[in-house]
Protein backbone atom coordinates (compact mmCIF):
# COMPACT_ATOMS: atom_id res chain seq x y z
CA UNK A 1 0.00 0.00 0.00
CA UNK A 2 1.55 3.36 -0.95
CA UNK A 3 2.08 5.73 1.89
CA UNK A 4 -0.41 8.52 2.34
CA UNK A 5 0.99 11.86 3.38
CA UNK A 6 -1.10 14.48 5.07
CA UNK A 7 -0.71 18.23 5.11
CA UNK A 8 0.38 19.68 8.43
CA UNK A 9 -2.00 22.34 9.69
CA UNK A 10 -0.51 25.82 9.24
CA UNK A 11 2.16 24.67 6.76
CA UNK A 12 2.22 25.46 3.03
CA UNK A 13 0.14 22.77 1.38
CA UNK A 14 2.37 21.01 -1.14
CA UNK A 15 0.20 18.04 -2.01
CA UNK A 16 -2.86 16.01 -1.15
CA UNK A 17 -2.98 12.29 -1.56
CA UNK A 18 -6.11 10.24 -1.69
CA UNK A 19 -6.06 6.49 -2.10
CA UNK A 20 -9.03 5.09 -4.03
CA UNK A 21 -8.94 1.33 -4.47
CA UNK A 22 -5.78 0.58 -6.49
CA UNK A 23 -5.34 4.08 -7.81
CA UNK A 24 -3.50 6.87 -6.10
CA UNK A 25 -4.59 10.33 -7.14
CA UNK A 26 -1.92 12.91 -6.65
CA UNK A 27 -2.70 16.59 -6.61
CA UNK A 28 0.50 18.53 -6.92
CA UNK A 29 1.37 22.17 -6.92
CA UNK A 30 3.53 22.97 -9.93
CA UNK A 31 6.06 25.74 -9.66
CA UNK A 32 9.06 26.74 -11.75
CA UNK A 33 11.18 27.08 -8.62
CA UNK A 34 11.39 25.66 -5.12
CA UNK A 35 9.90 28.68 -3.37
CA UNK A 36 6.19 28.85 -2.68
CA UNK A 37 4.45 30.92 -5.32
CA UNK A 38 1.26 32.90 -4.96
CA UNK A 39 -1.64 30.59 -5.74
CA UNK A 40 -2.37 32.56 -8.95
CA UNK A 41 1.06 31.50 -10.36
CA UNK A 42 0.70 27.85 -9.44
CA UNK A 43 -1.03 25.25 -11.58
CA UNK A 44 -2.60 22.28 -9.85
CA UNK A 45 -2.19 19.00 -11.69
CA UNK A 46 -3.84 15.72 -10.89
CA UNK A 47 -2.50 12.38 -12.07
CA UNK A 48 -3.72 8.86 -11.44
CA UNK A 49 -1.31 5.99 -10.89
CA UNK A 50 -1.85 2.36 -10.06
CA UNK A 51 -0.78 1.65 -6.46
CA UNK A 52 2.36 -0.33 -7.45
CA UNK A 53 3.48 2.47 -9.77
CA UNK A 54 2.81 5.06 -7.05
CA UNK A 55 4.94 2.98 -4.67
CA UNK A 56 7.74 2.98 -7.26
CA UNK A 57 7.41 6.76 -7.54
CA UNK A 58 7.81 7.03 -3.76
CA UNK A 59 10.86 4.78 -3.90
CA UNK A 60 12.45 6.92 -6.63
CA UNK A 61 11.67 10.13 -4.74
CA UNK A 62 13.24 8.72 -1.57
CA UNK A 63 16.28 7.28 -3.34
CA UNK A 64 16.97 10.60 -5.08
CA UNK A 65 16.45 12.41 -1.74
CA UNK A 66 13.81 14.79 -3.02
CA UNK A 67 11.79 16.66 -0.46
CA UNK A 68 8.54 15.73 -2.17
CA UNK A 69 6.98 14.20 -5.28
CA UNK A 70 6.30 17.55 -6.88
CA UNK A 71 10.00 18.44 -7.01
CA UNK A 72 10.78 15.04 -8.50
CA UNK A 73 8.11 15.43 -11.19
CA UNK A 74 9.29 19.00 -11.94
CA UNK A 75 12.79 17.68 -12.55
CA UNK A 76 11.44 14.92 -14.81
CA UNK A 77 9.72 17.59 -16.90
CA UNK A 78 12.87 19.73 -16.98
CA UNK A 79 14.97 16.70 -18.00
CA UNK A 80 12.57 16.06 -20.87
CA UNK A 81 12.84 19.71 -21.94
CA UNK A 82 16.65 19.44 -22.01
CA UNK A 83 16.43 16.24 -24.07
CA UNK A 84 14.09 18.05 -26.45
CA UNK A 85 16.66 20.86 -26.86
CA UNK A 86 19.27 18.20 -27.69
CA UNK A 87 16.96 16.38 -30.14
CA UNK A 88 15.97 19.60 -31.92
CA UNK A 89 19.56 20.76 -32.31
CA UNK A 90 19.21 23.85 -30.13
CA UNK A 91 22.20 25.41 -28.43
CA UNK A 92 23.16 23.46 -25.32
CA UNK A 93 25.89 23.25 -22.70
CA UNK A 94 28.02 20.15 -22.65
CA UNK A 95 30.96 18.75 -20.76
CA UNK A 96 33.42 16.29 -22.22
CA UNK A 97 35.22 14.19 -19.65
CA UNK A 98 38.41 12.55 -20.90
CA UNK A 99 40.63 9.95 -19.28
CA UNK A 100 43.95 9.54 -21.06
CA UNK A 101 47.59 8.55 -20.78
CA UNK A 102 49.61 11.75 -21.01
CA UNK A 103 52.74 9.74 -21.93
CA UNK A 104 51.18 8.97 -25.32
CA UNK A 105 53.37 10.86 -27.79
CA UNK A 106 51.76 14.06 -29.07
CA UNK A 107 48.37 13.40 -27.47
CA UNK A 108 48.33 16.59 -25.38
CA UNK A 109 49.09 18.68 -28.46
CA UNK A 110 46.36 16.99 -30.51
CA UNK A 111 43.79 17.50 -27.74
CA UNK A 112 44.76 21.16 -27.46
CA UNK A 113 44.59 21.59 -31.25
CA UNK A 114 41.06 20.14 -31.35
CA UNK A 115 39.99 22.58 -28.64
CA UNK A 116 41.50 25.49 -30.57
CA UNK A 117 39.68 24.37 -33.73
CA UNK A 118 36.46 24.70 -31.70
CA UNK A 119 37.44 27.85 -29.79
CA UNK A 120 33.99 29.35 -30.35
CA UNK A 121 32.47 26.40 -28.46
CA UNK A 122 35.02 25.72 -25.72
CA UNK A 123 34.27 27.77 -22.61
CA UNK A 124 36.77 26.30 -20.15
CA UNK A 125 38.81 23.20 -19.40
CA UNK A 126 40.27 21.65 -16.29
CA UNK A 127 43.20 19.24 -16.31
CA UNK A 128 43.78 16.86 -13.39
CA UNK A 129 46.73 14.51 -12.82
CA UNK A 130 45.32 11.21 -11.57
CA UNK A 131 48.69 9.50 -11.20
CA UNK A 132 52.08 9.45 -12.92
CA UNK A 133 50.58 8.38 -16.27
CA UNK A 134 46.87 9.10 -16.20
CA UNK A 135 45.10 12.42 -16.59
CA UNK A 136 41.50 13.56 -16.57
CA UNK A 137 40.31 16.57 -18.46
CA UNK A 138 36.90 18.20 -18.32
CA UNK A 139 36.01 20.56 -21.16
CA UNK A 140 32.92 22.74 -20.82
CA UNK A 141 31.37 23.76 -24.11
CA UNK A 142 28.42 25.61 -25.58
CA UNK A 143 26.97 24.94 -29.01
CA UNK A 144 24.81 22.76 -31.20
CA UNK A 145 24.64 19.09 -30.20
CA UNK A 146 26.17 17.89 -33.48
CA UNK A 147 29.24 20.10 -33.00
CA UNK A 148 29.75 18.93 -29.41
CA UNK A 149 29.24 15.30 -30.42
CA UNK A 150 31.71 15.71 -33.32
CA UNK A 151 34.38 17.16 -31.00
CA UNK A 152 33.82 14.36 -28.46
CA UNK A 153 34.14 11.71 -31.18
CA UNK A 154 37.32 13.38 -32.48
CA UNK A 155 38.90 13.27 -29.03
CA UNK A 156 37.68 9.74 -28.31
CA UNK A 157 39.33 8.43 -31.49
CA UNK A 158 42.81 9.65 -30.54
CA UNK A 159 45.34 7.01 -29.52
CA UNK A 160 45.90 7.19 -25.77
CA UNK A 161 42.39 8.41 -24.92
CA UNK A 162 40.97 5.61 -22.80
CA UNK A 163 37.52 7.11 -22.20
CA UNK A 164 35.57 10.11 -23.47
CA UNK A 165 32.04 10.94 -22.32
CA UNK A 166 29.77 13.83 -23.25
CA UNK A 167 27.24 15.03 -20.70
CA UNK A 168 24.81 17.66 -21.85
CA UNK A 169 22.59 20.22 -20.21
CA UNK A 170 20.55 23.27 -21.07
CA UNK A 171 21.54 26.89 -21.45
CA UNK A 172 18.46 27.47 -19.28
CA UNK A 173 16.53 29.40 -21.91
CA UNK A 174 13.95 26.64 -22.46
CA UNK A 175 13.62 25.96 -18.75
CA UNK A 176 13.00 29.50 -17.59
CA UNK A 177 9.66 30.75 -18.86
CA UNK A 178 8.74 34.22 -17.71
Amino acid sequence: MPRVRQAVKGKHLRRNFVVCRDVLRITMLYSSNTEALPISEVVRLSISLEAPLAAELDRLVDRARYENRSEYVRDLVRRSLVEEEWDRGREILGTITLIYDHHQAGLGDRLTALQHEHHANVLASTHVHLDHHMCAEMIMMRGKPDVLRHLTDGMRSLKGVLHAALAYSSTGKALRKE
